[in-house]
């Protein structure tokens, strides 16, 4: 009778101790899955953010910033121009190419 209690308490403590072990190995599997989860997302967010860096290099060229520079001034209904040796005359003079500085330099 006594053997068998002790036996009893001996195959508890077993038990008890895989059912440790097995959450100490659930929480180590979810650690992992949660930190591969993360570090998915961030080479995601990386890779993104690096090609649309590529393409905004092969996108803004010169040419296309005074594309843009002249679409948002013949959006303006009231431009003033004061000459090549006005601040905004010096200003349209660098973005287009067509002075050497102007603005009172």
């Amino acid at each position: 009778m006594q053997r068998t209690k002790s036996l009893k308490i001996e195959m508890i403590s077993i038990l008890d101790f895989q059912r440790e072990e097995g959450k100490k190995n659930v929480s180590s599997i979810n650690n992992a899955i949660f930190s591969a989860s993360k570090r998915n997302e961030a080479d995601t967010l990386s890779y993104m953010q690096a090609k649309e860096a590529s393409s905004n290099e092969l996108l803004h060229t010169d040419a296309y910033v005074r594309l843009e520079v002249a679409r948002a001034l013949s959006n303006n209904t009231k431009m003033y121009f004061s000459g090549e040796d006005g601040i905004l005359g010096g200003v349209l003079g660098r973005v287009f190419g067509t002075t050497n500085g102007g603005g009172g330099d």
